[in-house]
C-alpha cells in the first residue's frame, strides 16, 4: 500500500468516503441529542448510587466520544474545500492524536466500568442484607480509578517519536499498531468475560428471589439485584457484540493491507468504526429497559397492595416510597 499526496487527494474527495463521514457525523449528533433527551428519566431511576454513579460516566463518555467525532469528521470534509495542493490532504499531527486519544480513552473507558458494574453488583449479591448502607464511595471512587487509567492508557498506546503524516485521524501509525492490536484484543477478551461474569450473576439473584426465607430487607435487595442486571446483560451483550465485530473487522481488513487499494482500506476502515454506531444502540439498550423496568415496578406495586395506581400522581407515590429504602 503506497501513500502519496495525489492518493489522499483522492480519498478524501471519495463519494463513498464522505458518505460514512457524513453517516458517522448524523449518529454522533443523534447520539448526543438522544443522551440529553433521556438524562430526566435516567438520573430519576431509582437506582444504587453507584451504579447511577458508574453510569453517569458512562454517558458522560459517549457524548465527548460523538463530541470529538462530530470535530473530525467536519473537519475532514470542509478540508475538501479549504486545500490549496495535493499534500494538504494531510492531517495536523497533534489534532490527530487528540482524536485518537479520545477514540483510544472511550474504548477503554467503557470497558472498564462494565468491569466496575460486575464488582458493584458482585458486592451487593454476597452482602445483600448490609450493602443497602454502603454510601457512593465505591462508584465515585471507580470512575476516578477509570478515568486515570483510560487516559493513562490512551497515553501509552499513542506514545511515538514518528510524525508518521496521515490522511485520517482513525489511521494508527505503523509504530502504534501492535499496542492498538493488543489493546483491542484485551479489551475484547475483558468483555467476554464480564458478559459471562454478569449472566451468572443474574441466574443467581433469580435463584434468589424465588426463596421466600429471607429476611424482607435482604429480599428487597435481591430483587434490586434481579432487575439491575438484567438491564446490565442486555448492555453487556451489545458491548460484547460491537467489540467483536470491529476486531474482526479489523482483521479481516489488515490481512489485505498490502495488496487492497488504499481508498477502499481506508473507505472501508471509516465505514467500519463500529463505536459511534455502538455508542447510539447502548443508549436505546439502556433507556428502554430503564423504561420497561420502571413499568413493570409500578404495576408490582399495584400487584403488591392491591389498590388502584394510576396516573403520575401514582408513579410518584410508588418511586417517593421506593426512594426511602436508599
Amino acid at each position: 500500500m503506497t501513500y502519496d499526496c495525489k492518493t489522499g487527494l483522492q480519498l478524501i474527495t471519495n463519494p463513498y468516503y464522505i458518505v460514512s463521514q457524513c453517516i458517522h457525523i448524523f449518529v454522533s449528533a443523534a447520539t448526543i441529542v438522544f443522551v440529553i433527551a433521556i438524562r430526566k428519566g435516567l438520573w430519576t431511576f431509582p437506582v444504587h448510587k453507584n451504579i447511577k454513579a458508574i453510569y453517569l460516566l458512562l454517558f458522560f463518555s459517549i457524548v465527548l466520544h460523538a463530541g470529538v467525532f462530530i470535530i473530525f469528521e467536519v473537519h475532514h470534509i470542509l478540508k475538501i474545500f479549504t486545500i490549496k495542493s495535493d499534500c494538504d490532504v494531510y492531517q495536523p499531527g497533534l489534532f490527530c492524536l487528540f482524536v485518537r486519544l479520545t477514540i483510544h480513552y472511550y474504548a477503554i473507558c467503557i470497558a472498564l466500568l462494565q468491569l466496575g458494574i460486575c464488582i458493584e453488583r458482585t458486592m451487593a449479591t454476597v452482602w445483600s442484607s448490609r450493602y443497602e448502607r454502603c454510601s457512593v464511595n465505591f462508584g465515585i471512587a471507580y470512575c476516578f480509578f477509570t478515568i486515570a487509567t483510560a487516559v493513562t492508557s490512551s497515553c501509552l498506546v499513542n506514545y511515538t517519536t514518528v510524525n508518521e503524516p496521515s490522511f485520517s485521524c482513525l489511521n494508527n501509525s505503523r509504530v502504534d499498531r501492535l499496542r492498538v492490536d493488543v489493546v483491542n484484543y484485551f479489551l475484547t477478551g475483558l468483555n467476554f468475560v464480564t458478559f459471562l461474569w454478569i449472566i451468572i450473576l443474574h441466574e443467581k439473584n433469580k435463584c434468589s428471589s424465588k426463596k421466600q426465607d429471607t429476611q424482607f430487607s435482604k429480599r428487597y435487595q435481591v430483587q434490586e439485584n434481579v432487575a439491575s442486571t438484567r438491564i446490565v446483560v442486555n448492555a453487556c451483550c451489545t458491548q460484547l457484540l460491537f467489540f467483536a465485530v470491529h476486531l474482526v473487522t479489523n482483521m479481516a481488513r489488515r490481512t489485505r493491507i498490502d495488496s487492497m487499494d488504499v481508498i477502499l482500506y481506508r473507505t472501508l476502515e471509516s465505514c467500519g468504526y463500529l463505536f459511534t454506531y455502538y455508542s447510539l444502540i447502548v443508549s436505546i439498550v439502556i433507556a428502554v429497559f430503564v423504561h420497561r423496568e420502571r413499568q413493570r415496578r409500578i404495576s408490582t406495586l399495584r400487584d403488591n397492595i392491591n389498590k388502584s395506581c394510576k396516573g403520575e400522581d401514582g408513579s410518584k407515590l410508588y418511586f417517593r416510597m421506593y426512594g426511602k429504602q436508599w
